[in-house]
């Protein structure tokens, strides 16, 4: 028998979003927009799980047209912005990062977005990039879902830049999905036992 034995332990760890982002997270400004995926164009009702607490700010707006018709879950409404810019501003429950967003056009060409970006930050006064979208269908009223996004912040900004016609848009319905920030690491940890000095060592691996 050798004069060495082996303990392996396994347990958990929590890193918060900040730790992990020191080892992660490259930076993000306004000026680095984030690669998306090809929308699923057919996408039944999406799940998102993210809370929307408030609606923060949003471009003027008809009556009985506002941008609460977007979280409402009623998809024969719509949020129809005036003026020349659409945005809708919304404070989250708590800070999220958003790696997806789930859209759904009016429908009828149009007014149906084609392009948007999304904006995040933790005061309403500094905002960073966290990702955009060239590529929205026009001409139909399914669900249509697009992730890569990197957008952590309490509040977020989503800036509609163009539709199919170049008229105001007019969305239906709108959600995000992502996380808390919060991520669960499986640490290996192999504590090393000698018999002739009596002395643990330990190494850890994560993964």
């Amino acid at each position: 028998m050798g004069t060495h034995f082996f303990l392996f332990v396994i347990f958990a760890v929590v890193l918060t979003e900040v730790e992990l982002a020191k080892i992660t997270t490259p930076e993000t400004t306004l000026d680095s927009p984030v690669p998306h995926h090809q929308p699923d164009k057919e996408l039944e009702a999406p799940s998102p799980n993210i809370t929307i607490a408030n609606i923060i700010s949003t471009s003027l707006y008809t009556e009985y047209h506002g941008p609460d018709n977007t979280i409402d879950g009623d998809t024969f409404s719509s949020w129809n912005p005036l003026g020349e810019e659409y945005f809708i501003t919304f404070e989250l429950s708590e800070r999220y990062t958003v790696s997806g967003i789930n859209l759904l056009n009016q429908g009828d060409y149009t007014h149906d977005v084609t392009k948007f970006k999304l904006e995040a930050s933790n005061n309403l006064d500094s905002w960073y990039l966290g990702g955009s979208v060239d590529d929205v269908q026009a001409g139909t009223h399914e669900w249509q879902s697009f992730d890569g996004f990197t957008a952590s912040g309490k509040y977020l900004r989503i800036i509609f830049t163009e539709t199919y016609s170049g008229y105001k848009p007019w969305l239906s319905e709108l959600s995000f999905s992502g996380h808390t920030g919060k991520y669960v690491f499986l640490c290996y940890c192999v504590m090393k036992f000698s018999i002739k000095t009596h002395i643990f060592t330990k190494s850890s691996i994560y993964i």
